[in-house]
């Protein structure tokens, strides 16, 4: 990145690499009674199709669209619903990459969706599909430096194997167990998998409902929690005004029920009352 001059130009630095994404997927963990010998979980069979997705993220994490490799001689139309906008579409004898489909992709996706700035830098793993005459040639005319990551390191170094395809496989687990659960009967193969859609929309419903219900659990809680401060506040005004009452009955004249007043005299005693002038004796606590 210091001899290319990019070093603070993350738009110009790109990462791909490839990962498989199998049409059985690996369940989440299962709670049984212990003891149990076998815990079972619903998977789409024992044994799936793989699909390769060569993926293409930038350093400002600007996304290109995918390429996605099926099994077979040629790509049908219904494997292409609900993909990203733009996505390549290619098949082969094993759904694996090999050099061709490597360079149609260099080509038709990588190149035309590249920002005009120059030199652009490309980090990639060492696998053979990746280096070959016809691309290097490609790269070299289009200002496209590659760096191959060292052999057995790319496990550390290859930053979308560090924080994307991990993430990217545990949603796609998770919408799997969703929409299995929620289509009795069908199962998730080269077609459905594009149709998991419905089990990810069918997640983010659950989400918001659970949502609604945290909300709501909170929102009563409050409420019960204000009701009893309510309470609390209320017994206390009552108890204060029960206690004022008293005090104002016994500060009440008996005769004319005026207010009874200390007249500020020496004797501290009595007090007389603002109306009928009689006095009246102070109930005197000894210790």
């Amino acid at each position: 990145m210091d001899k290319l001059n990019i070093k603070d130009k993350p738009q110009q630095i790109f990462n791909a690499d490839e990962t498989g994404v199998s049409t059985v997927h690996d369940p989440s963990k299962v709670v049984g009674k212990r003891g149990k010998k076998s815990v079972h979980s619903k998977t789409s069979g024992e044994r799936g199709e793989n699909v390769t997705a060569l993926c293409c993220v930038n350093a400002e994490a600007r996304v290109l669209p995918p390429m996605l490799i099926f099994k077979g001689q040629r790509v049908s139309q219904a494997l292409m619903g609900n993909a990203p906008a733009n996505t390549l579409f290619a098949c082969s004898k094993s759904s694996f990459i090999d050099s061709d489909l490597f360079n149609n992709w260099f080509k038709k996706l990588f190149i035309p969706n590249l920002p005009p700035q120059r030199p652009v830098l490309l980090i990639l793993d060492g696998h053979s599909s990746h280096i070959t005459v016809d691309l290097l040639e490609t790269a070299v005319s289009n200002q496209i430096e590659m760096f191959c990551l060292p052999p057995h390191t790319t496990h550390w170094t290859q930053p979308l194997d560090r924080s994307v395809f991990g993430p990217l496989k545990r949603s796609y687990n998770l919408c799997c167990e969703a929409f299995l659960r929620q289509n009795p009967g069908r199962i998730v193969n080269k077609e459905e998998k594009n149709r998991v859609q419905e089990g990810k929309d069918q997640r983010k419903m659950e989400r918001e409902e659970k949502k609604k219900k945290k909300e709501l659990d909170q929102t009563l809680k409050k409420r019960i929690k204000t009701n009893k401060n309510t309470k609390k506040r209320l017994a206390k005004n009552k108890e204060n005004d029960s206690s004022l009452a008293k005090d104002q009955s016994d500060s009440t004249c008996t005769y004319c029920n005026g207010n009874y007043m200390d007249d500020n005299s020496d004797d501290e005693d009595w007090v007389k009352c603002t109306r009928c002038s009689d006095w009246y004796m102070c109930n005197i606590v000894s210790d």
